[in-house]
């Protein structure tokens, strides 16, 4: 499916479910995203529509955010002024990446629990049905490994990354992968930018189609 770009100004209501939402969190947006356009394939859109229909965004992201609802959001992009609020940048994606991880999470343990039940086996109810359960809700999501987004602070790009641990999101930041002050910088931001989609395309939607998607 071809990855297209959507900005989503501050103002529209593009922000985590309260269902994702990290407890005691501010309600935070991000700037722009990077989404996969599943228009083309009919397979793949019906088992968008099926599995957004039964979330409880709605959707098929961890927002209710109506325009990109059928579109996996794959990338995550925060903008600053120069010099000023990089912990406010940092805040912004950390408590999206970890409304999205909540969101994944709960789809994989959806998926588990319908593989189960497909299989003739009942909802977990023992202590160690449920341990065992989350021990697989684990094993998929450390499939993945990371989440990408991206802070632009001016000119300079930052590549940050998030995990999910033990039941936690943990951000890593500050690694520089280009600017916008010269032309041989400027290739650098277009290269990076090309891996991370590469990267959405080619691992991530692979991911969720199969962690994921019936």
């Amino acid at each position: 499916a071809p990855i297209l770009i959507r900005v989503i100004p501050s103002s529209t209501i593009a922000r985590p479910h309260r269902e994702f939402k990290p407890v005691s969190s501010p309600i935070k947006m991000i700037d722009m995203c990077v989404y996969a356009s599943v228009d083309r394939d009919a397979d793949l859109t019906a088992s968008v529509i099926k599995f957004s229909s039964v979330t409880p965004t709605q959707t098929v992201n961890h927002t209710d955010f109506e325009a990109i609802s059928t579109r996996p959001l794959l990338l995550s992009i925060e903008t600053k002024k120069p010099g000023v609020h990089w912990d406010t940048a940092q805040l912004q994606i950390g408590i999206w990446h970890a409304a999205q991880w909540s969101f994944l999470r709960w789809a994989v343990g959806q998926k588990l629990v319908r593989q189960r039940a497909e299989n003739g086996m009942e909802m977990p109810e023992t202590a160690e049905e449920q341990e065992q359960l989350r021990t697989n809700m684990l094993a998929v999501l450390s499939a993945l490994g990371d989440i990408p987004g991206i802070i632009t602070q001016g000119h300079r790009w930052h590549l940050v990354l998030s995990t999910y641990e033990n039941g936690k999101t943990k951000l890593w930041t500050d690694r520089q992968f280009g600017t916008t002050q010269s032309c041989l910088e400027i290739y650098a931001v277009v290269a990076g930018m090309r891996q991370l989609t590469a990267w959405a395309q080619d691992v991530y939607m692979t991911w969720f189609k199969t962690s994921i998607l019936d």
